[in-house]
């Protein structure tokens, strides 16, 4: 068994440097096999450099007055698998971590933290990259994910793939910690694999698809850090959900994991964890006892994370590619490689929801049988630590035959409002669906939740046929996003890519809670750039003249648009170049009646809405 899960990995490496060798049904080896395939960055052939040379920093994005707003652009590389996290005792304080990758040989892969500290109204990028000491080279890694906790420090966690000075791989897991909002970090490893070759010779673990959550209550055990990860131990021929609790207060992050999963099970993979008020920690995972029928699972520990209950089932996921017999229909623009279900269990903490309720999403195209109807999201919920689930809902209401929604996220607002998010194909005109929007939906009734309302919170669609190349070097989006909340927001983060080349930016929107249909985007938005900040309009309330101060890093050129509340233009100042500085623009729609206006300032950079009250 042991030969046989290292030649199957040594078919990952091999693929890596343009190599094919036929499959193995050894589950562990296509786990480690799709793991290594996810996360290696720069490919091990003499591959033509695929690195950015014609890229045009300088192009503006143009884009209609809607939600989204672009976190991000690096001009140097791709940037995926977006996760942000909200400081818990300074909501103004939000993070937002990406893996970026630019191919080559030089720097091929990063990753890339952005920070605010006035609740998205200005950004800056961490000088923090995550990369090695000089004495090894990165070939790959990714999954960043965040954590507040309760002290209000933030911890990262992360997986670099390196090759060292004697020419052996290692997979290491970080943990940085930041205790200034994000700006800046300290790093160290704190697991790192048996050195192997390029055909896995000495290889016996791989960790992958952690989440974290930290308990911020005064209970037992507050305080305590729960890293959730998949263990592929290759040495033992298993497989295993598992554990790894530190505290805040620890000086040092050691990887001492528990298993939650048993031995027993053919497959295990994706992990999500959450708690509730009483401190029960609840893991969420995909997997399969026998191979034949997979399924959302979830365990719970009410010690701390010491022992967790047996598996408990929250429904039967049809995974594309494992499920015995399944047809092998891939979602275009996400690698047949990438391809998970992508479960997400999240607790309402509320007062005013249903406390203690479990949701958990996930994307499938069935439950027990392939249903032609396209890839949909699922939710079920429990109300009663777990143990029983209510019957799977299809989430998106499209009534398109085989439009694909897909990677979905969710969150509970703090007065209980379940809230999701994902990528939706229902706004192509043909068969293709090539073009997919990132969508919001979300329920104010809480006694029967109802997702009918939902709608695009991007501008304008992503062509999916082409986000993998040639930039970001057939990685495409990764298969998460993550979603934060206060009282009257949810702020989802979300990558895609409007020129259609590859180069995935970070996009966020900030979508009020109140139950009102958004659907032809006018809000305050917020671009995430640390090269445009725009301070707040002046007088507000005003008669119909006011101000905007626009501070500008870099030069570019602006053009102002102002809109009423039916999307209709009232008023425009034509594109023009703005120097390096602070700019004060005083705008005049005292001939216009309409109680409100939304301003919306056009740049290199990418677009920053404003609401005016006139009165």
């Amino acid at each position: 068994m042991k030969n046989r899960i290292l030649s199957l990995v040594a078919v990952a490496i091999m693929l890596f440097a343009g190599v094919f060798t036929a499959n193995s049904q050894n589950v562990i080896k296509e786990r480690v096999k799709r793991a290594l395939n996810e996360k290696m960055f720069m490919k091990l052939s003499k591959e033509k450099d695929r690195t950015r040379k014609d890229f045009d920093t300088d192009k503006i994005r143009e884009r209609d007055l809607k939600l989204d707003i672009q976190v991000a652009d690096d001009e140097e590389g791709s940037e995926a698998e977006i996760f942000a996290a909200i400081n818990p005792k300074d909501s103004n304080n939000i993070v937002v971590s990406a893996i970026n990758f630019r191919g080559g040989f030089v720097k091929p892969m990063s990753i890339s933290t952005y920070y605010t500290y006035d609740f998205g109204t200005t950004w800056q990028k961490s000088e923090f990259d995550g990369l090695p000491t000089p004495t090894t080279s990165m070939f790959g890694g990714g999954d960043p994910v965040l954590v507040y906790d309760k002290e209000g420090n933030l911890h990262l966690t992360y997986i670099t793939l390196e090759l060292n000075a004697s020419f052996m791989f290692n997979e290491y897991f970080y943990h940085a910690v930041s205790k200034d909002g994000g700006k800046t970090w300290t790093t160290s490893p704190f697991f790192k694999s048996t050195g192997f070759d390029a055909q896995l010779n000495g290889i016996e673990e791989f960790l992958d698809k952690q989440w974290m959550v930290c308990d911020n209550s005064d209970g037992e055990f507050g305080g305590n850090i729960y890293l959730g990860l998949v263990n592929l131990n290759i040495k033992d021929s298993v497989s295993n959900i598992q554990i790894n609790v530190t505290h805040a207060s620890d000086s040092v992050y050691v990887y001492e994991p528990v298993n939650v999963t048993p031995d027993s099970f053919f497959f295990v993979q994706f992990t999500s964890v959450d708690i509730d008020e009483s401190g029960n920690l609840y893991v969420g995972y995909i997997g399969s006892p026998d191979s034949l029928k997979y399924y959302f699972y979830n365990s719970v520990s009410q010690d701390g994370g010491k022992t967790f209950s047996d598996p408990r089932k929250i429904s039967e996921v049809y995974y594309t590619g494992f499920t015995k017999g399944s047809k092998k229909d891939y979602i275009v623009g996400i690698s047949k490689q990438r391809y998970f279900p992508s479960p997400y269990i999240v607790i309402d903490k509320s007062e005013d929801g249903n406390p203690n309720r479990i949701y958990a999403t996930w994307t499938a195209p069935g439950i027990e049988k392939f249903e032609e109807t396209g890839y949909d999201i699922y939710l079920s919920y429990s109300d009663d630590l777990g143990v029983n689930w209510s019957e799977p809902m299809i989430v998106n209401n499209d009534s398109k035959a085989g439009a694909d929604q897909f990677y979905s996220c969710i969150n509970v607002s703090p007065k209980g409002i379940p809230i999701l998010t994902f990528y939706d194909k229902r706004a192509n005109s043909d068969s293709t669906n090539h073009l997919t929007n990132y969508y919001v939906t979300y329920s104010t009734n809480l006694e029967d939740i109802d997702f009918s309302l939902q709608y695009p919170i991007t501008s304008e669609p992503t062509d999916f046929a082409k986000i993998q190349k040639p930039i970001n070097q057939d990685f495409g989006i990764g298969e998460y996003n993550k979603m934060v909340t206060t009282e009257h927001f949810a702020i989802p983060f979300w990558g895609d890519n409007r020129d259609n080349d590859g180069d995935i930016n970070i996009y966020m929107a900030l979508v009020p809670l109140d139950g009102v249909d958004y659907s032809v985007g006018l809000n305050e938005i917020n671009l995430v750039s640390d090269n445009i900040s725009v301070g707040k309009i002046y007088p507000n309330p005003s008669s119909g003249v006011f101000n905007i101060d626009i501070d500008l890093k870099k030069a570019t050129d602006v053009k102002i648009e102002v809109f009423d509340v039916l999307g209709k233009m009232i008023y425009q100042r034509d594109k023009s170049k703005y120097s390096q500085g602070k700019h004060s623009v005083k705008i005049n729609v005292e001939n216009h009646k309409t109680e409100n206006c939304f301003v919306l300032i056009k740049t290199n950079y990418g677009n920053i809405v404003r609401k005016v009250v006139l009165k």
